[in-house]
């Protein structure tokens, strides 16, 4: 089969894209699966509950298969009353 220039372009275009979407995908799923400890996260609330107040819930997402994400609700403060 004979290409001609455009048609190599589109190709090596697309074997590129593919190349970036698996390395990207993999980059993701590696950060994804981080944990952190449970030091790593009591130093997280403490640092909220020194700068903004104290944490008064904390929302956890639900679906497992996505990046976790949490919801902290700290009450309005006189320093920050929003």
């Amino acid at each position: 089969m004979i290409m001609n220039g455009n048609t190599f372009y589109i190709y090596l275009t697309c074997a590129v894209l593919l190349i970036l979407f698996y390395a990207v995908k993999k980059s993701i799923k590696r950060w994804r699966n981080r944990i952190y400890s449970q030091a790593e996260m009591q130093t997280f609330e403490d640092h909220l509950e020194k700068n903004f107040g104290p944490i008064k819930s904390v929302f956890h997402e639900v679906l497992p298969d996505e990046m976790h994400i949490d919801i902290y609700v700290v009450e309005p403060t006189e320093k920050y009353p929003c």
